[in-house]
This record gives C-alpha cells, structure tokens and sequence, in this order.
C-alpha cells in the first residue's frame, strides 16, 4: 500500500458530489502522511474530480465543497463543463437544466403528466423502473422475474482478490456476486463493449451455460461473463468474472447515477431528498421514451448550499478575470 501511496501522480475522484467533506479531508489527511509532505494537499498528488453537486449528495456528512481540504486543494480551479451528449433535443436539454436548479415550469410538468403512459416501448420491452428506496427495487425485481413462466438458473460470479483482508472488505463490484434468470427476464447491461453499452436494456431470450442470449433493441447478442477489474493506481487489487447484466425491471435513483438509459419509468412519489428527482429524470436519453409518476414541484429541489456554492464560484471566476 505505501508504494502504491509513493508511485501515484494522479488521482480522479468521479462523482464527487456523493463523496463527502468528511471522507475527502479523511483521504487529504492519509495522502499528507503516506507521502510525508504533510505540507502539501494530498501530499502532492494532482486530485481531479469529476461531477456535479448537483446530482445525489453524500448519503452521510457534509459536501465535499465545505470542507478545508477542498478549499486548500481544489478551490476556484473548477472548469464548468457544458456540452450535454446524453440527450440531443434541445427543448428537454433546457427542461431538465431548469430542474437541475430546482425549477419545474408548469407547461414541461403538463407535458409529462399528459404523456406518462405513452412512452415508445418496443415488443417485449417494459421500460426500466427508477424508485429511491432499494426495498422497492429488490421487492418488485424479485415479483418481476417469480411471475416469468419456465425454469430458472442460477449464475455465480468468481472473485479473485490481490490485496488484504482491509483492503479487500471495501471493494465493491458493480455487479452481483450471483444472479438468477430465466426466459424473458428484464436485464440491463453494466459494461460497455463493442456490441452494448452499460445502461443498455434487454430481455433474456435464452440460458445456456455460462452465457445468456439476450435480445438488444436493434440486435441480438451472446452475453459471456466479463472481467471487472479493481484498480488502486495502476495496480488490479481484485477481479470478478461476471455476466455483465443486473435485472431491468427496477433500478435505485442512486444505483442509476452515470447511466443513460433507453426506457424508463421515473417514480418520483417517495423521493426523500434534494436532486433526486433531477438525477432519475436525466437518465432518460430522450423524452419520448420517459414516463413519469408522481412529478410535482414538491419533490424538484436543490440544496441550497449546492446553489450558493456554485454561485460563488461564478462571482470569483468572473472577478479573477
């Protein structure tokens, strides 16, 4: 672990705004020491992170922004990044820009409310489920896949770790350890390839060993199981050989932040905190796929704090010239 501390120049941290002051400042703190340049923010490591405040905030603790260590190590050196790819209609751009800041016009909430169930599904397709409560997720993925008529098979992942027992027990993959299918099961895929992309929506057509036939919406694919690698620096600390797909029927706001997904179904009726109703509903590549349940301007809102921050950094960037 030290000469991984030593050798390392780099260090991007992606979606900063679920990272929080307390962790950041935690990691400052590690990084001084490791390195013995306690004088220096991360002990010299250049610290690139990527992300939006904007989107999910920290499950615990404050915004990385408040803390000391961002402001000794990051500061006004923000570069605001303004091309959108996800969606290319400039009318939902602008909509969902508006929510982003907590702002629901009443003509884009008609519009949803009007057109929730008209969402372009192809056959065999039912659009993705985005809920913010994980019980609702596994509860209505489970219900989904027992209602599928035939056998199911059980798909197991291997794991292979190179690090110790410390290390090892805060690796997360982004698939599960094991996962049950059968015929006509709602999957997304989580890897992009040359043939999908993670976030791509499928239905499970066949099982065989070790791979599944799945039907894409323009083609139709073998999926093998993939290598997820762990990297600390350039090192692989761990790899976990998986199908690369989870069950499609419903996905968490929070396991769907960084994806763009083709159909999707956006409830919105338990959202308990800021963005959430921003990050759900700009999943959606574009507003013909989408529908939306329980959309009002109660659940559109932004942390106040996330709004001053950004203001503040415009003012001084201006005032720097």
């Amino acid at each position: 672990i030290l000469n991984r501390w030593l050798s390392v120049k780099v260090l991007v941290i992606d979606e900063i705004s679920m990272i929080s002051g307390e962790i950041f400042t935690l990691v400052d703190k590690v990084a001084r020491f490791m390195r013995e340049k306690p004088d220096r923010p991360f002990g010299g490591i250049q610290i690139i992170a990527v992300g939006d405040f904007y989107q999910l905030p920290p499950v615990e603790g404050s915004f990385a922004f408040l803390s000391d260590s961002w402001k000794e190590t990051i500061g006004n050196r923000v570069v605001m990044l303004k091309s959108v790819f996800r969606q290319q209609d400039p009318d939902f751009i602008r909509e969902l820009h508006d929510i982003r800041v907590g702002i629901l016009n009443d003509s884009f909430l008609h519009l949803l409310n009007t057109r929730s169930n008209k969402a372009m599904i192809p056959l065999d397709f039912i659009p993705t489920s985005i809920y913010s409560l994980n019980r609702d997720v596994d509860a209505i993925n489970l219900e989904e896949l027992d209602k599928l008529p035939g056998s199911s098979m059980l798909y197991q992942a291997t794991d292979l770790y190179y690090c110790n027992e410390s290390l090892k027990r805060t690796i997360k993959f982004p698939v599960e350890s094991e996962i049950e299918l059968k015929p006509g099961a709602q999957i997304i895929m989580r890897k992009n390839t040359n043939e999908y992309l993670n976030g791509s929506r499928g239905v499970v057509t066949a099982l065989k060993d070790r791979c599944v036939h799945v039907k894409l919406i323009k083609s139709e694919i073998v999926v093998k199981y993939e290598a997820f690698d762990i990297y600390v620096g350039n090192t692989i600390v761990a790899t976990r050989s998986m199908l690369p797909i989870k069950l499609g029927w419903a996905i968490s706001i929070h396991r769907s932040q960084g994806m763009s997904l083709d159909y999707l179904k956006v409830d919105l009726t338990n959202v308990f905190s800021s963005a959430q109703a921003y990050t759900a509903l700009s999943r959606a590549r574009c507003i013909e796929n989408l529908q939306v349940i329980g959309l009002t301007k109660d659940v559109v809102y932004c942390d106040p704090v996330v709004t001053n921050y950004y203001n503040n950094l415009l003012n001084e960037q201006a005032s720097s010239g």
